[in-house]
């Protein structure tokens, strides 16, 4: 008789939590782990497999996607081990399966079965959680050696599922799971324990140019620090956020990339009478659409275009707030004043352009408190910003 062992392996390195009380890093690592493929290696007694095939069937009813894909696979190869072929336990593929990567085959083992194949670790992850008991309804289906396969196979991939079921680690499995990071997380749990104050301090205002009053930024040390900054147009006698961006390259080349963007057409162009009054617009001549595809309107309409470009160019102002930490709390920072500005309690601080994208906020992160100052005045912006 072939011993009963069963295992689970990355194909590729081992992606695994070396944190478990950093929320922000586990979603890093969920994400980075979610698409890597497993190959597993289980085996069942003829009773087990049964309740398998059960559970499979009752949770695969109400997925989609890849998931529901693998769910119907594992049915088809249980089904043909054990000659049911007529089985009322089948799922079919999605129409969309053809290409995903995982696979189920089962076959007679001694007095058991193997189910052998591979699925991304997401799915794993999913399987090895209903053999804890606290997964899919389906889950009440198994027995107890059935759950001990599952959850001890998953284990041997060095990430502790009975602990990650906690609710503070909800946003790590909705990342593992492609959702949003807020995704059934009660409000007001989203934080534990006191805030940390984040001293967020302008500097500037900066210019593309050099021949005006504004001090050029290319030629001030600040082009070489990294950290988050505002774009400013002057309206009515005030500086009025229009953008707000993080860096991890210098503000100097982050801000030339900016500018490219602007002079090659990726970037809309804004009608600048328009700006001069608040109001975002795109300038006559200008497409909206997908670059490179609007590349052929811009050159053609390039002459047109040019001085809205220009004008933009020498209008916009730049303050910078150099920042230490990693790239999550320069995400973070970015985040909170981008959503602060996006629901400013003035309407006419609320503008920005349209399809401007901001890093999400992670529930159950380590609270921070921004504590804002600038060199010049900036319109709406407070002393400070509590997470």
């Amino acid at each position: 008789m072939t011993a009963a062992i069963s295992t689970a392996r990355w194909r590729d390195q081992p992606i695994a939590p070396k944190d478990y009380e950093d929320i922000a890093s586990l979603v890093k690592v969920a994400r980075e782990a979610r698409d890597h493929i497993i190959e597993f290696d289980w085996w069942f007694t003829r009773d087990d497999l049964q309740r398998l095939r059960l559970a499979v069937y009752t949770w695969g009813k109400s997925v989609t996607g890849r998931y529901k894909c693998f769910d119907a696979r594992v049915l088809a190869a249980i089904n043909h081990a054990l000659g049911e072929t007529d089985s009322a336990f089948v799922l079919n593929e999605p129409k969309s399966s053809h290409g995903m990567v995982c696979a189920a085959s089962c076959v007679a083992d001694g007095d058991g079965f193997r189910l052998r194949g591979h699925a991304p670790f997401d799915i794993m992850f999913g399987y090895g959680s209903a053999g804890i008991g606290q997964s899919q309804t389906g889950s009440v289906h198994l027995g107890p050696t059935a759950q001990e396969t599952l959850a001890g196979a998953v284990g041997m991939l060095s990430w502790d599922l009975r602990r990650l079921q906690e609710d503070r680690f909800r946003p790590v499995r909705n990342a593992l799971y492609g959702l949003p990071l807020a995704s059934g997380v009660v409000e007001g749990q989203f934080h534990l324990g006191p805030a940390k104050d984040v001293p967020v301090d302008f500097q500037g205002p900066f210019s593309a140019v050099d021949n005006g009053a504004c001090r050029c930024l290319f030629g001030d040390q600040i082009a070489n620090r990294t950290g988050v900054y505002l774009w400013t147009i002057n309206v009515g006698g005030e500086d009025r956020v229009w953008y707000v961006g993080q860096t991890r390259v210098g503000f100097g080349t982050r801000m030339a990339q900016h500018l490219r963007g602007m002079l090659s057409g990726e970037y809309p162009t804004y009608d600048v009478a328009a700006l001069l009054r608040g109001e975002y617009r795109l300038a006559a001549g200008a497409v909206a659409g997908r670059w490179p595809e609007t590349l052929p309107s811009v050159l053609r309409n390039f002459e047109t275009l040019v001085p809205n470009i220009v004008g933009l160019i020498r209008l916009t102002k730049f303050h910078l707030a150099p920042l230490a930490g990693d790239a999550h709390l320069h995400n973070r920072v970015e985040g909170m004043i981008g959503r602060y500005y996006q629901s400013h309690r003035n309407p006419q601080l609320r503008v920005f352009p349209a399809g401007v994208k901001l890093p999400a906020a992670v529930p159950f992160d380590t609270p921070i408190r921004l504590v804002l100052s600038s060199e010049a005045p900036v319109a709406g912006l407070p002393a400070e910003l509590p997470e």
